[in-house]
């Protein structure tokens, strides 16, 4: 089974030693969204944690706006813009559906209009030059297409990464801000506790107070420490 929306945090490695994250550091979504390239969408089956690469689906289509901006009318570009259109027109349709829901009718209706949209680019790749802005939007689509579309297999995946790239904003600003990490093994340290304070953030819980907890109870081996979509109020009770 793979996390249910509203309810955000992965599996933790050995917390209490050494507060490793499991398969992923990186930001967690209230819904495991559709990532980015060097990313990957979590799923859960019979207790095993796999990966799965799921690319976001606004990238794709910012290679094609580019393409379009270069013109001064209409063409090839607008034409792929237009099934994105569609598409993102269905995602704002279903976005407060259940996963349930939100399977059925990409089922329904955004796979086929995949399916022509795959079917045009199949047609225009053979038409366009690849190192030119426009063919190089084509070639990318065609590239990932299975990873750009993994969204429609399942419905807690979003078709864009738009909230998670806002949950990173605060990492991008504080490497700005720092400039150095100190190391490579605090650079890991860094990540792991980003991803611990954004999944707090995503579950509505106070980072603070989680973090709090975990660390005191790091060497209580006689309690089990929980992911952040696990933290209740029974836990922070004994936080002091």
């Amino acid at each position: 089974m793979v996390p249910e929306a509203g309810s955000v945090g992965l599996p933790l490695l050995d917390l209490r030693d050494s507060l490793l994250l499991s398969g992923v550091i990186g930001t967690c979504c209230p819904r495991i969204s559709a990532v980015t390239d060097q990313t990957h969408e979590i799923k859960r089956d019979s207790g095993q944690w796999t990966l799965c690469r799921a690319r976001h689906k606004a990238h794709a289509r910012r290679k094609f706006v580019e393409a379009a901006d270069l013109l001064e009318k209409p063409g090839r570009p607008h034409e792929a813009l237009a099934f994105y259109r569609e598409l993102f027109r269905i995602e704002r349709k279903i976005k407060d559906w259940s996963d349930e829901e939100r399977l059925r009718e990409r089922q329904e209706k955004t796979i086929p209009l995949l399916t022509q949209f795959k079917a045009w680019l199949d047609h225009t790749v053979h038409t366009v030059l690849p190192k030119d802005t426009f063919g190089i939007a084509v070639n990318y689509a065609l590239k990932h297409w299975e990873a750009l579309t993994n969204f429609t297999k399942a419905g807690h995946l979003d078709a864009s990464n738009n909230y998670a790239e806002r949950c990173m904003r605060t990492v991008a600003v504080g490497r700005k801000a720092f400039l150095f990490v100190g190391s490579e093994r605090a650079g890991h340290a860094a990540a792991i506790y980003y991803s611990l304070v954004e999944s707090c953030k995503a579950n509505k819980v106070n980072p603070l107070t989680y973090l709090t907890y975990v660390l005191a109870n790091a060497r209580n081996k006689s309690i089990m420490l929980p992911t952040p979509d696990e933290f209740t109020a029974s836990n922070i009770a004994h936080v002091g």
